[in-house]
């Protein structure tokens, strides 16, 4: 069996003359060049800061299939979580496109959610299931709770504290329920 061309070339370069030396220079030179430029074109380019797949009936089928079959054991078939949280709100939120993608590219570090390289999740495959989550988000956050502290006060020591307590306050069995000081 004869001899690769990378067989042997210590050999040749201790026993030829500079030339051949430089040769061997010139083919490394290459193949690291090749490589190098290989690497560049296959490089990933940064995500498109809007999905272009929103709106396109096509993503939304595909993304729902992906989505089905990757997320939802953590997030639920229906997005609003189960060991994972819900994703329905996370543009009302104020959350960009880009930045979703991001986090489904890098993952949560300390949690349950692990990044998604592309060789598992193509980048047309994670725009595709964004494209199916915003057909299922709210356009707007719920409103924040008001209602009057001293009435509702009022309303539990009258119906609640019997089974439950606030901040430790009742010794009886129950959920306790912290609730924030007021300022």
């Amino acid at each position: 069996m004869g001899k690769g061309w990378w067989e042997g070339m210590a050999e040749r370069d201790i026993v030829t003359s500079g030339g051949a030396r430089r040769v061997v220079c010139q083919r490394l030179m290459w193949i690291t060049l090749v490589l190098l430029v290989a690497s560049l074109v296959h490089a990933q380019a940064p995500p498109p800061a809007k999905n272009p797949h929103e709106g396109d009936p096509q993503a939304i089928r595909l993304g729902t299939a992906r989505f089905q079959l990757v997320c939802a054991e953590c997030h639920g078939m229906d997005a609003k979580g189960v060991f994972g949280p819900d994703l329905t709100m996370l543009w009302a939120s104020g959350l960009t496109d880009d930045r979703i993608f991001r986090t489904v590219r890098q993952g949560v570090p300390d949690s349950s959610m692990p990044p998604t390289p592309p060789s598992r999740l193509p980048d047309d495959e994670v725009w595709a299931i964004l494209a199916y989550l915003r057909t299922l988000t709210t356009t707007a956050p719920a409103p924040p709770v008001s209602g009057d502290a001293v009435n509702g006060e009022r309303v539990f020591r009258a119906n609640c504290v019997a089974c439950h307590r606030v901040n430790g306050d009742r010794t009886c069995l129950g959920l306790d329920r912290v609730v924030p000081a007021k300022s």
